[in-house]
């Protein structure tokens, strides 16, 4: 039995996660990566904080839209540019959130924190 203790330590030592540093966790839109100046960090919370007034009005406008689309296909005319329409509105909208969210980082962000910024730009996408 103890034999068999010994050989499970080892065994699990062996395949223990190796911590690097340049193997560090990442979470989803998380900036520390950035090693943000205090005046940085600053800004980018006044940015984030407006960001997100901007994505809960979009969420709404989402939600309304949906229902739009769902009136639409309920009526026994089908109007497909109506449709086209509610979705450009929709998409427009993302777009100018998301432009205008990300110049506002660009503008806070050095040239170095930049490119390390830009592996993680997909995260930023409005869905």
């Amino acid at each position: 039995m103890k034999y068999l203790w010994i050989i499970l330590l080892l065994f699990t030592f062996s395949f223990a996660d190796d911590h690097k540093e340049e193997h560090h966790h990442y979470y989803s839109k998380d900036l520390s990566y950035l090693n943000l100046s205090h005046e940085q960090q600053k800004g980018i919370k006044k940015v984030l904080k407006e960001y997100r007034k901007k994505l809960k009005l979009y969420r709404e406008f989402k939600k309304d839209t949906i229902r739009s689309k769902q009136k639409l296909f309920e009526q026994d005319n089908f109007n497909q540019k109506a449709l086209i329409d509610l979705d450009i509105r929709l998409v427009e909208r993302a777009a100018q959130i998301e432009a205008g969210l990300l110049s506002n980082i660009h503008q806070a962000l050095t040239k170095e924190q930049r490119a390390l910024f830009i592996k993680h730009i997909d995260e930023w996408e409005i869905e």
